[in-house]
C-alpha cells in the first residue's frame, strides 16, 4: 500500500520536472540569452 503511494508520488514529481524542464526550455528559446541572464541577475 505505501510503496505504491510512494511510487505514485515519483511518478508525479518526475512529471512535475518534465513539465518545469519543457517550459524552462521554451523560455530559452523564446527570450534571447543576454535579457534572461539580467533577470536572473536581478533575482
Amino acid at each position: 500500500m505505501g510503496s505504491k503511494f510512494r511510487r505514485k508520488c515519483m511518478i508525479h514529481s518526475l512529471c512535475f520536472l518534465c513539465v518545469q524542464l519543457f517550459f524552462t526550455l521554451r523560455l530559452y528559446d523564446d527570450v534571447p540569452h543576454s535579457d534572461l541572464h539580467q533577470e536572473i541577475a536581478h533575482r
